[in-house]
């Protein structure tokens, strides 16, 4: 898997569904998936705009090998 990507060194390069670690009260962060306007600059899930402090790629859908015979 990725590292995490502070927001502070660089932000997604195009609108997209990323996993994002948010600020989330005093006591602890979250991990969600949320969506990266590109154009305000912002993450949203769903409705609601989230502080984020890391973001990564999401990782590619799960893959099954072929079965052996």
């Amino acid at each position: 898997m990725r590292d995490w990507i502070p927001v502070t060194e660089r932000l997604p390069e195009s609108s997209q569904f990323v996993l994002v670690t948010c600020y989330y009260f005093d006591t602890h962060n979250e991990t969600v998936e949320a969506f990266f306007n590109e154009e305000s600059q912002s993450f949203w899930e769903g409705d609601l705009e989230r502080l984020v402090l890391a973001w990564m790629p999401l990782p590619q859908p799960y893959q099954p090998s072929p079965e052996k015979p």
